[in-house]
């Protein structure tokens, strides 16, 4: 038996006082505050994505979650267009980081 090389994403959430931060594949989807944060940008805008049919949504348990594979190719096209198009201008860096699943687990903390 094989095992396939596999990209992972670091996600951290707060609630209830506690910072949890834990990895999940590729292939997954995010919730639409997930996708916010990763894409730097409002809630608000992650709805109107989703509305004018820029990110495609998957159906999970009842909720709306988006492919995190879509969300990547998202940020990486607006990050393109950004380039030729503000030059010279500073961008912000999202939290959320790709991750080879070969390095080391992801600790909670209690923030």
């Amino acid at each position: 038996m094989t095992v396939e090389h596999m990209e992972t994403i670091a996600i951290t959430r707060r609630a209830s006082g506690r910072t949890v931060s834990y990895r999940v594949p590729i292939d997954a989807a995010l919730s639409r505050p997930e996708a916010a944060a990763l894409l730097s940008v409002s809630l608000r805008h992650v709805y109107r994505l989703i509305k004018a049919a820029r990110l495609p949504i998957v159906h999970e348990r009842g909720d709306i979650h988006i492919p995190i594979a879509a969300l990547l190719d998202y940020r990486d096209r607006r990050s393109a267009l950004r380039r030729t198009t503000r030059v010279g201008r500073a961008r912000s860096t999202s939290t959320l980081q790709i991750h080879d699943s070969g390095s080391s687990p992801v600790a909670e903390n209690g923030n």
